[in-house]
């Protein structure tokens, strides 16, 4: 499943980066690409995954999920 986070808070490739490396570290993520300029992360999943759970690895990261769109 393919899933788009809009992130809120990131502003350099240090903060790109360290999303990047919490989102890939979740077992059910296959791929990860952040783009900086617009604030998303787009994921490859091995499953539907709610917001919540999602929700959860960004706050953890020090930043703040605002929406997911499915694909």
């Amino acid at each position: 499943m393919f899933h788009k986070l809009y992130i809120k808070g990131m502003s350099c490739e240090h903060c790109k980066k360290r999303v990047e490396e919490a989102l890939k570290n979740h077992e059910a993520i296959r791929t990860v690409k952040v783009n900086l300029d617009d604030g998303t992360a787009d994921l490859d999943t091995i499953r539907d995954m709610r917001f919540d759970e999602l929700n959860e690895v960004i706050q953890n990261s020090g930043y703040e999920l605002v929406k997911i769109e499915k694909k």
